[in-house]
């Protein structure tokens, strides 16, 4: 029960007293499963927190008990482990029916609000990752799978400690699954390919999200991120790993974490091994993870996946060698980290470097091009990305394979394409929930041509896009620019788009400032 004369059961408000123990002082946070408060446990003295439930209007019957079930299941997964980087749960309260579950307070910041100021050092996430890997350890011995791997779901305490939170989707070995057929749970970025494909998952698929946490954390980009949740699950199915061009002694255990088949994954205790290996290497000189060569960590890790490490740490060395031999080293501060751009005798430089901007030349598909200097790229085999320090400008560039049209032809079937399945919704009834995207043409293909003879198309649109929300109505007016051009280079057809989030909510200077962006990329673009 509550005080009398506080706010409705199952509303919380600051100062209410709950089941005369729990004094409410204020709200830490809210997610999908409920809102956290910090409290004062007044029989034991001290502060805890507090997770109240929240129960969206409008749910069914089957929704509302399944969502109380889940928090029940939470503090059941969580009650069971001692870990010094699992967060604790201390009790269960009962208020009207609903559930509030009483835990260890955590006095710092998640790692979500720290990456959002910018992104961790090889060293310190190797350092979370490695702990992170331990709480993982803990949690699958006890038979757990926690399905919810996220940087949210992660807390950096003030002492420095990592601490994993949040059980509520938590699988449970011998529990009774409390997931609905065809629903998917969990943040769709971090769901395994496994998972992904409809699969039940195990360990491993925390593996893989942990693997896509520590990209993220180092690399400042999603891998597999897309404007929306069904592009973001066809990318962890079918893309590659972006080749991580900033994990530098991480690159091994990412890599490894990031293998599409579970069963090729180090579990929680390897991947321990492997991060602590990491950790010492990026604080000392050694060229390769010194784990690789102690004892302990072979007898630790497969045979087959010891293999692959020692192959991988072999060619970092040889390609370092070749490096210092044969390439030229020019070196970009950005936002306080050294990159090295590395540039082979020959190579084409872009055809213009505005002030601000940064050169890369992009061997695999054959150009170079100028971004601006802070934006963080990610460059892979068949494409390139880089994106701004906010994560609002996304540029991309990709190989979409062996030509059989002209730039032109490509650049229709898109905007047609984009048309047709990302239309304005006619309507906004209460029951519709709309294609998260939509588009507003603003020009039909555009030829123009590019240095060395290289024909190309350009299609420009505003689009609208709430990724992952469920919501009635979307809104009125497009907020967001995307501009694309097909290219036809050696006979491949070259895909650039720069996309810009929120470019109808800036100021004219604003919006004239994004757009220098795409003209800019456009205009430094050399091809070999």
């Amino acid at each position: 029960m509550t005080d009398p004369g506080e706010a409705a059961a199952g509303t919380g408000a600051t100062g209410m007293l709950i089941n005369g123990r729990y004094r409410l002082l204020e709200r830490l946070g809210q997610g999908g499963m409920g809102t956290v408060w910090r409290a004062t446990d007044e029989r034991m003295r001290r502060q805890v927190a507090l997770k109240e439930p929240v129960l969206p209007d409008g749910i069914d019957d089957q929704e509302r008990e399944e969502r109380l079930r889940r928090m029940e299941r939470e503090a059941q997964a969580a009650a069971a482990l001692r870990h010094p980087n699992i967060v604790r749960m201390y009790d269960i309260e009962s208020v009207d029916g609903r559930p509030w579950l009483v835990m260890e307070l955590i006095e710092g910041e998640s790692l979500e609000a720290i990456l959002a100021t910018g992104t961790l050092s090889v060293p310190e996430a190797a350092e979370i990752g490695c702990q992170i890997a331990a709480a993982l350890a803990a949690v699958h011995a006890a038979g757990v799978v926690h399905r919810d791997i996220k940087p949210a779901n992660i807390m950096r305490a003030r002492t420095g400690e990592t601490v994993l939170t949040d059980f509520g989707i938590a699988q449970i070995d011998g529990g009774t699954d409390l997931t609905r057929t065809g629903v998917v749970v969990g943040s769709i970025p971090y769901l395994s390919p496994e998972r992904a494909a409809g699969q039940r998952p195990g360990p491993a698929a925390d593996l893989w999200a942990l693997g896509v946490l520590l990209y993220e954390a180092v690399e400042g980009v999603h891998p597999y991120r897309r404007q929306h949740s069904q592009s973001t699950l066809a990318a962890i199915l079918t893309d590659p790993v972006p080749q991580p061009r900033r994990t530098g002694a991480l690159t091994v255990p990412i890599m490894s974490l990031l293998e599409r088949d579970p069963a090729r994954r180090p579990n929680a205790a390897q991947t321990q091994l492997l991060l602590a290996g990491a950790a010492a290497t990026a604080q000392s000189t050694q060229p390769v993870p010194t784990v690789l060569d102690t004892p302990a960590a072979t007898a630790l890790l497969p045979a087959a996946l010891t293999l692959r490490l020692r192959a991988a740490g072999e060619a970092v060395t040889a390609t370092r060698r070749r490096t210092a031999v044969a390439l030229g080293v020019a070196v970009a501060v950005i936002a306080g980290a050294t990159a090295w751009a590395l540039w082979p005798a020959g190579a084409p430089s872009p055809a213009s470097i505005p002030v601000g901007y940064k050169a890369q030349q992009v061997a695999s598909l054959g150009f170079a091009v100028a971004v601006p200097q802070d934006y963080v790229a990610s460059i892979g085999s068949d494409d390139a990305a880089w994106a701004s320090p906010d994560g609002r400008i996304q540029i991309d560039l990709r190989d979409e394979g062996k030509s059989t049209q002209d730039a032109r032809a490509y650049a229709q079937k898109r905007l047609d394409t984009m048309k047709a399945d990302h239309s304005k919704p006619s309507n906004c009834g209460d029951s519709d929930v709309p294609d998260p995207f939509f588009t507003t043409p603003v020009h039909d293909p555009q030829s123009m041509l590019h240095g060395g003879g290289v024909n190309a198309s350009v299609i420009e649109y505003d689009y609208s896009a709430k990724a992952e929300e469920q919501y009635p109505c979307i809104a009125s007016s497009p907020n967001d620019k995307a501009i694309e051009q097909y290219m036809i280079h050696e006979g491949h057809v070259l895909h650039l788009a720069v996309n810009v989030r929120g470019y109808y909510k800036q100021q004219a200077d604003g919006q004239k400032a994004d757009y220098a962006v795409y003209e800019n990329v456009n205009n430094s673009l050399k091809f070999g």
